[in-house]
């Protein structure tokens, strides 16, 4: 699977809600706009208990304070 941002990235995590994936240039940013994050926060999702996606970007929301 490819990035959703950067085609022609391999994908290193993946929205399996949406069939997404973010290469780890997406991953490793701390820009919000520019990150791998949860695709639609606010709808139900039944992988959000084991996904990365949602975990990173927890982490990062709490490492800026936010």
């Amino acid at each position: 699977m490819e990035c959703k941002n950067h085609p022609g990235r391999k994908a290193v995590a993946i929205c399996y809600k949406y069939k997404k994936g973010f290469c780890l240039g997406c991953c490793d940013c701390l820009a919000p706009d520019e990150c791998c994050d949860c695709l639609d926060p606010e709808a139900y999702c039944q992988f959000r208990t084991q996904c990365g996606l949602w975990e990173m970007a927890r982490e990062r929301k709490r490492l800026q304070g936010k």
